[in-house]
Order: C-alpha cells, then structure tokens, then sequence
C-alpha cells in the first residue's frame, strides 16, 4: 500500500472505532520497533491497528501524513531508530 492508502486504511479504522463527538484527534498514532511489546505490555493503550513499513524513513513519513489527515501523537511514542518500521493507531483506555 501506498502511504496515502495505508492514511485512509487508518481512517477506516477510526471511523468503525469513533465514538459520538469523536474527531481524528482523540486517536493517537505511535511508532515503534517492537509491536509485539506495545501490544502485550502496554495497558494503558487499546491498540486498534498497525502496520508494517519498508524502512524508518517511510514509517516517519506515514506519521507525518497521519498527522496532517487529523490524528495526534503522543510524546514517547514516536520511537526513532534504525528498526522502528511499526506504525500504530491506538486510543488511551479509560
């Protein structure tokens, strides 16, 4: 998928998941070399998708235009490096 694809695969996911009143922003985007980490560690995240990228260079750009399509970021979520290629959407549980 193209990153302007795998933006909008995001925004699927979003619109299944978005409650009443919910906008792109309530959802937050991470990145990370370790997804398997994320998911079975972190509790404090409700993981909802993920994918996969070619390098870090594109990871950072599909962020980048996650961002500009609506959705936040979080600080220590944005894992820089030579092996973050994991892109996630997830939303803080209660």
């Amino acid at each position: 998928m193209t990153i302007k694809e795998t933006v909008g695969w995001f925004g699927s996911i979003f619109d299944v998941n978005k409650g009443e009143g919910q906008e792109k922003g309530d959802f937050r985007v991470g990145r990370t070399s370790d997804i398997e980490r994320v998911r079975a560690e972190d509790r404090t995240v409700n993981l909802l998708g993920f994918t996969r990228c070619g390098s870090p260079d594109v990871a950072g750009r599909l962020v980048e235009a996650m961002r500009d399509d609506g959705f936040g970021t979080e600080e220590g979520r944005i894992e820089d490096g030579e092996s973050s290629v994991f892109v996630y959407l997830y939303r803080r549980r209660p």
